[in-house]
């Protein structure tokens, strides 16, 4: 289940991936390859922090 929580984070990358390659080849730029980009993004940091507060915080017992 470790493994689980860096899902946020791998969806981050795939999203800044895409817009790094969109500005580096500079003809693609289009708004539908620039929109997915953002919301890879925008997704994958909302995911990271939802998965990384259930995976990670204590018991209620314990707090």
């Amino acid at each position: 289940m470790k493994g689980i929580s860096y899902l946020g984070i791998c969806v981050e990358l795939i999203g800044a991936a895409i817009l790094i390659y969109l500005g580096f080849a500079g003809t693609g730029q289009t708004n539908i390859g620039l929109v997915v980009g953002l919301l890879l993004v925008v997704v994958g940091f909302l995911l990271h922090i939802f998965l990384d507060k259930k995976f990670n915080s204590l018991p209620e017992e314990n707090r």
